[in-house]
């Protein structure tokens, strides 16, 4: 029984790869979702093509009103397009309403395409967002939030 709810705590942790990061008393949750999707073709030989973006709650924890600002972020996606991947970078701005002590607000930042194909159940023909960068400005100060502490060496390797 117990091994059960395991696995099936797993795989719903798969469905919805969530990252959360708290920091200057902001939290700032950040998803993976699909806004369409039109994958085709049958198990197996799958093709895959979807637009995503990163849907962004960020939260007010502090004593303390965030006055309205702009929320940067660096979204670098990984593309197969042939059998050595590269690396693009997409970038961008979105407003942030003043938000009083425990209130919240949701923004979706980028509209990205990921394309490719299944071979069997292997998705290394598939393109996949590598990670993230978001920036929140806070009473002077540049509060980051990361999708890996690595994502500058990720970053980097745009070319």
């Amino acid at each position: 029984m117990k091994s059960w709810i395991t696995a099936t705590l797993l795989f719903a942790a798969t469905l919805s790869p969530l990252t959360a990061a708290e920091n200057g008393g902001l939290n700032v949750d950040v998803q993976k979702i699909s806004l369409q999707r039109n994958d085709g073709g049958r198990m197996g030989h799958m093709t895959v093509d979807r637009q995503m973006t990163l849907k962004i709650n960020v939260q007010n924890n502090s004593m303390k009103e965030l006055a309205e600002t702009t929320l940067n972020y660096v979204i670098v996606i990984e593309r197969w397009g042939s059998e050595s991947n590269h690396y693009e970078r997409t970038s961008g701005g979105l407003k942030v309403n003043k938000l009083a002590p425990s209130l919240a607000e949701t923004l979706n930042a980028g509209d990205i395409h990921i394309g490719g194909h299944y071979h069997g159940t292997s998705d290394r023909h598939v393109d996949h967002i590598a990670g993230w960068k978001i920036t929140i400005p806070r009473d002077g100060t540049n509060l980051d939030f990361l999708s890996s502490p690595n994502f500058d060496a990720l970053n980097a390797r745009v070319r």
